[in-house]
């Protein structure tokens, strides 16, 4: 589940490119409240002005119990190992992948074990 913006105009101003992540963070999480799903993986998808692409991720040992701010504390996390800043902008997404229907992580499988007669 995710969302992505592309600019009007590239950008390389970081209190810009915050902002507008805050507000895709708010709509994933928006999604993920909708659908009631969680999820892992968070991944940060940057496209720069020469349209090359590069993608950072994390993998989280809980799902994340539907929260922007949580969600936006992995962002910036990602964000720091971009380019963001040093070279323009164009695009911008965010993903939570790795989804949980609400289904417990773990079922215990019950098999009915019958004594045999020899």
């Amino acid at each position: 589940m995710g969302k992505e913006i592309t600019l009007s105009y590239d950008t390389d101003n970081i209190q810009h490119i915050l902002t507008l992540l805050e507000e895709l963070a708010s709509k994933v999480n928006d999604i993920l409240v909708r659908h009631k799903i969680s999820g892992k993986t968070i991944t940060l998808k940057v496209k720069y002005h020469d349209f090359s692409v590069i993608t950072r991720s994390r993998t989280l040992p809980l799902y994340i119990q539907q929260s922007p701010d949580i969600i936006m504390r992995h962002i910036i996390a990602l964000l720091k190992k971009t380019d963001a800043g040093k070279k323009k902008i164009r695009l911008l997404g965010i993903t939570v992948s790795n989804l949980d229907n609400n289904i417990p992580e773990y079922i215990q499988t019950v098999f009915p074990f019958y004594k045999t007669m020899q």
